[in-house]
């Protein structure tokens, strides 16, 4: 089932899409609660086009430690002030 495309999933659950999104957010969310983020010290940020044409995500790298710590949706400057915000929630340190 890990194989399969995201509307195969939707399909071969019998829900609708936005069911399919609050699921993945509520264990987004609890697989994130206890992370630790107090040790990240250098932050990559870049964007990337999620389809074609204009829909953007942008990436949050922690450097050092060569993983993704966020992915956000958009590419304009509410999209790094909103993981800024999350950041500052993890009692990380945000030096701009």
């Amino acid at each position: 089932m890990a194989a399969l495309a995201f509307f195969q999933h939707r399909c071969f659950l019998h829900c609708r899409v936005p069911r399919i999104w609050r699921i993945f957010d509520y264990w987004m969310a609890q697989a994130t609660a206890d992370e630790d983020l107090s040790e990240v010290s250098h932050l990559g940020i870049d964007e990337t086009s999620s389809k074609k044409g204009h829909k953007y995500v942008t990436v949050f790298v922690d450097m050092e430690e060569r993983r993704v710590i966020g992915v956000q949706a958009g590419k304009d400057s509410n999209t790094i002030t909103n993981f800024v915000e999350y950041l500052e929630s993890k009692k990380v340190i945000v030096i701009v």
